[in-house]
């Protein structure tokens, strides 16, 4: 079976929220057989006028427990949705691994 694995990564103050790199990640995973969630699964246009932070950041939240793991983006602190989601995953003892760290073990494989 497939693991899924949710990328964290900062989306405040980005053209597009960021999406090109995620999309970059996203991509990666793919290639080596691995599901993909990124924030941008998990709200249109319509949400992000009407939910309140607290509601965006438990959607999150509840992605983010329905993987296996989660992927941190190098620019991961520069976002407050971002530094909430790394808490809550480790919070609940998920494995928490970031981008650059796990790309070096990938490719020694």
């Amino acid at each position: 079976m497939k693991k899924t694995v949710y990328i964290i990564g900062a989306t405040e103050g980005f053209s597009k929220l960021n999406l090109p790199d995620f999309n970059v990640i996203e991509g990666f995973l793919d290639k080596r057989d691995f599901d993909s969630v990124k924030p941008h699964d998990l709200f249109d246009q319509m949400d992000n006028n009407i939910l309140s932070h607290q509601e965006q950041m438990q959607r999150r939240f509840n992605a983010i427990e329905e993987c296996d793991m989660c992927i941190v983006m190098p620019n991961h602190h520069l976002c407050s949705y971002a530094r909430a989601e790394v808490y809550h995953a480790r919070h609940m003892e998920m494995e928490v691994v970031s981008f650059i760290d796990w790309n070096v073990v990938m490719h020694r494989k």
